[in-house]
């Protein structure tokens, strides 16, 4: 992937890509290695499973580039929360007992953090829950914990016990449920994620990606369409929330269309090609 910086304005932890690799400037601790996403590498093996549509949010399992990342995956995530004092944050289920952080996909062992992650993206969406009970099924906080590039899943607004006004964007039944949250408490969980939405937004997706996806935006009148063109400053995340608090039928000649926040501020976006 070409050496690619996010915008001015994108947050104090710049979202880095070069030398092959996603990479964070500080949102980050412990100097996280350059990896290849799922969406990078390519390939339709999980295209009905769990990973469909996180393919951009989690660490291709087997490619040998991304060797150093699972080790450190395995070090500053799993081991941490073994050896730590507090029990609901040990490894549960399908992620206890781990030897290392990766195997090379050939590998007969199957206990390293890599190739647990790889059951998890390919395993029936059901089967990766909250509070996983069967030994056949994924806890999800162990999931995003140990495979994604945040370590943890983006809260949702719905998830926010501080809520939108009825007549809001953000209180709209069928999208507040799929909305990531932009509230400053929710940051620790969120910030990742906006950041790569952003890169996603500019540049677009995958290794030689180099139309943003802020080229399908609407238009006519539209808000993420003038964010995209530059004659509108700010972030995804910023123009996002500002969607959150707008009336839904707002009759402002420039305005936040239903169809570009489903696009641009869902978890699993809505309406796009190739997301």
């Amino acid at each position: 992937m070409s050496i690619a910086k996010l915008g001015a304005g994108a947050g104090a932890a710049a979202l880095v890509l070069g030398g092959g690799g996603w990479g964070m400037s500080v949102l980050f601790s412990n100097m996280m290695p350059t990896f290849k996403t799922l969406k990078e590498i390519g390939g339709t093996g999980y295209d009905t499973k769990y990973a469909k549509d996180f393919k951009s949010l989690f660490v291709d399992d087997g490619s040998d580039k991304n060797k150093d990342w699972w080790e450190w995956s395995y070090k500053n995530r799993w081991l941490s929360d073994k050896d730590g004092s507090e029990e609901s944050t040990k490894p549960k289920n399908k992620f206890k007992d781990l030897k290392g952080g990766f195997k090379r996909k050939d590998s007969d062992s199957d206990n390293f953090l890599n190739k647990k992650c790889k059951d998890a993206y390919g395993a029936e969406s059901a089967k990766v829950k909250k509070d996983a009970n069967d030994n056949d099924e994924f806890e999800e906080r162990d999931v995003w914990r140990y495979c994604s590039i945040g370590g943890i899943k983006p809260v949702l607004v719905s998830e926010n016990s501080s809520g939108y006004e009825s007549d809001k964007f953000g209180d709209k039944s069928g999208l507040k449920g799929k909305l990531v949250s932009v509230k400053k408490e929710d940051k620790d969980s969120t910030d990742w994620f906006w950041e790569i939405r952003e890169h996603e937004f500019r540049y677009g997706k995958g290794g030689d990606a180099v139309t943003g996806t802020g080229s399908q935006s609407e238009t006519t009148n539209s808000i993420f369409r003038e964010l995209f063109d530059g004659t509108r400053k700010g972030t995804v995340k910023e123009t996002c929330k500002e969607a959150y608090e707008a009336t839904q039928n707002g009759t402002d000649t420039h305005k936040f269309h239903e169809s570009d926040i489903k696009k641009f501020c869902f978890l699993i976006p809505d309406g796009l090609n190739n997301s």
